[in-house]
């Protein structure tokens, strides 16, 4: 079961690709704007 969801990169559809880029911004976001306080 594990196998299925370890997805290789190269078979991310763009739209998965840029949910996780846009994620990953979204974090780091949140962490920079924590840092400020």
């Amino acid at each position: 079961m594990e196998d299925t969801e370890k997805v290789p990169f190269g078979k991310l559809s763009p739209k998965d690709c840029y949910s996780t880029i846009f994620w990953a911004f979204y974090v780091i976001l949140n962490l920079l704007n924590n840092k400020g306080d």
